[in-house]
């Protein structure tokens, strides 16, 4: 019979304050927090300290601890998306010839690791993408020259060019990249 494992421990990020305070303040709650934080923070922040039982009680929390992250940043971004879109609203209505749709600006506004829009055609992926792009350079979260749009195919490349005007805002197609 294998050995028993500890049990783990129901314990969260405010169980370990001086954890939690090397890395508190590198999170903007007034901002979307990206799906993946709590996972980068556990893997970037060991418990800090000499005292083995707490370092120990932390290992064996890592589970709970971000389950309990997960929950907070989502609800932080459960928040911020109606109050980011109430506020950017004049430029939903306005940064493509027929305004955003709801979820069309909540697409704008999550900013989950990758983004990929899937829909059936006519349905508003390229608006989507122009405004995703106008709003990445709006609130500052990107430079033009980091951003890269890619499409299935070279008319949907140049659509995707001719809606962003000119400027350093790639858009290409993705036979271009090879």
């Amino acid at each position: 019979m294998p050995p028993a494992r500890p049990a783990e421990l129901t314990l969260t990020s405010d169980d370990f304050p001086e954890w939690k305070a090397l890395w508190d303040r590198s999170i903007d709650r007034s901002k979307w927090i990206r799906a993946g934080t709590a996972a980068r923070l556990l893997s970037s922040y060991s418990y800090p300290g000499t005292n083995i039982i707490r370092s120990s009680q932390f290992e064996r929390s890592r589970n709970s601890i971000q389950k309990a992250l997960d929950a907070e940043f989502a609800a932080a971004n459960v928040t911020f998306m109606p109050a980011q879109k109430e506020r950017l609203r004049p430029f939903f209505a306005t940064v493509e010839k027929n305004p955003l749709t709801d979820e069309q600006a909540e697409a704008c506004i999550c900013m989950d690791a990758a983004d990929q829009i899937v829909a059936a055609a006519g349905s508003g992926k390229t608006s989507t993408l122009v405004a995703k792009t106008g709003y990445l350079l709006l609130e500052g979260l990107a430079k033009p020259e980091e951003i890269l749009l890619l499409a299935f195919n070279a008319t949907a490349a140049r659509e995707l060019a001719e809606r962003l005007g000119s400027g350093p805002v790639s858009a290409l197609a993705f036979q271009r990249l090879s």
